[in-house]
């Protein structure tokens, strides 16, 4: 039965709930379709970044220009007069075998500086680690509640997250109460 108001009929519940489904639909496709247009505008703006830093370091080192002046260089217009067997200009292969071993020194300078990187960051890592049960024990937690949230069914889940986010304050709280008191043991006798 479908009440009226002012001679207009009321929509249904399950009306409503139709109409909010087409709408969280159309906002998970547009915002699948928006992540990935970004994901794709980042990943093409890193790509041309890298390769205009690339070509920035080749083009702007001497060695390499030297290398590919030579190459260019062309030889001026002499009689046909027999060369000598020996020639001091590089070969084609002397050439790139040049580039090559410029660019494996490149490589290799590029290796050692995100090794250096990366052994920085493993006491960070190592830090973490002593922390591995905390970590652990708050994962299977949240995993725990998120599937707890999932089957519940939108009711519970939503009074279930609010009696998390408030116990999550709560301890903060506590937690920063507690360190101001360690830390000034005046506020002890205030309080009490």
């Amino acid at each position: 039965m479908n009440p009226t108001t002012n001679g207009q009929t009321r929509k249904t519940l399950s009306a409503q709930l139709d109409r909010l489904d087409s709408i969280l639909d159309g906002l998970s496709e547009a915002l699948t379709e928006s992540v990935a247009a970004a994901v794709r505008d980042a990943t093409a703006q890193a790509v041309q970044h890298a390769v205009q830093a690339t070509l920035t370091e080749v083009l702007t080192s001497p060695e390499l220009l030297s290398l590919i002046g030579t190459a260019r260089a062309t030889p001026p217009i002499v009689e046909c007069v027999p060369a000598p067997v020996a020639s001091s200009a590089p070969s084609l292969r002397g050439r790139i075998g040049s580039a090559l071993s410029w660019a494996g020194q490149k490589i290799r300078s590029v290796w050692t500086a995100c090794g250096r990187k990366l052994s920085s960051l493993r006491p960070r890592l190592l830090g973490l680690w002593g922390l591995r049960r905390q970590l652990l024990l708050a994962l299977g937690i949240g995993a725990v509640a998120g599937l707890a949230a999932y089957l519940a069914g939108p009711l519970a889940a939503g009074a279930f997250s609010g009696l998390a986010a408030f116990a999550s304050g709560l301890a903060v709280q506590t937690r920063l109460w507690v360190k101001k008191l360690v830390a000034n043991p005046t506020l002890a006798s205030a309080t009490t």
